[in-house]
């Protein structure tokens, strides 16, 4: 799964894998990230998404899946969201919002995922915190997975923020015989790091650098890895 960062307004508080519930503080929005790391191999993803109203968005997206062990092509993955926020958590205890997303992964075949979330917010003066919990399943096939994501920031000055993100996923579900040597859908994986956010009302991004580790039956495998992104609204 990809998980897509969503904007704080002026606040410089964006990680690059913990939704975030917020939509509407910007009515138009297009990001460029990618990122490699040892384990997983090279990726990039495109974002667009438009607010509807003060309290839904609905984006689509486009990127590049790295390939699986050095013997798979890349493929390219299509696929749109939408998110609603439940609770703003300037007037509620908490943030709260649900998300809703399709992937697929090629042009054509039923290799396809349907994917539901929900995630939670806190600030407590300057450092917010997020939360998020999303559920998967293939469209045409028993096998899924469930993910974990969790971030805090720091805001040090209007511009500038620092923190950690992390993202966790475990595959569930059964796999068919004909799939076991297709892609790694039976294990799990971690990726975890420091970031730094920058930015304003207009641009703003992040740099972000940590470890990812996989693992599948009885093999693990761990490696660094790192992501940029910036963010326009217009």
């Amino acid at each position: 799964m990809l998980l897509l960062p969503m904007a704080l307004a002026a606040e410089p508080m964006i990680l690059p894998l913990s939704a975030d519930p917020r939509v509407g503080d910007r009515v138009v929005r297009a990001e460029l990230r990618g990122g490699a790391d040892s384990v997983n191999g090279l990726g990039a993803e495109l974002v667009g998404e438009v607010a509807i109203g003060s309290r839904a968005a609905v984006a689509v997206h486009a990127g590049v899946q790295p390939a699986e062990g050095g013997e798979q092509q890349a493929g390219v993955v299509l696929g749109g969201e939408a998110r609603v926020e439940l609770l703003d958590e300037a007037k509620a205890p908490i943030g709260l919002g649900l998300a809703a997303r399709y992937a697929k992964v090629g042009f054509d075949g039923i290799d396809a995922e349907m994917e539901a979330g929900i995630t939670a917010s806190r600030s407590f003066g300057r450092t917010r915190a997020l939360a998020t919990f999303t559920a998967g399943k293939d469209v045409n096939e028993a096998e899924g997975d469930l993910e974990g994501g969790l971030g805090v920031v720091h805001a040090l000055s209007p511009l500038v923020g620092v923190g950690v993100d992390a993202r966790g996923r475990l595959a569930v579900g059964e796999v068919e015989p004909e799939a076991l040597d297709r892609e790694d859908r039976r294990g799990w994986d971690v990726r975890a790091g420091p970031v730094l956010t920058l930015g304003n009302d207009r641009v703003s991004g992040f740099v972000f650098g940590g470890v990812s580790a996989r693992g599948e039956d009885e093999e693990t495998a761990v490696g660094g890895m790192g992501s940029v992104g910036v963010e326009a609204s217009f």
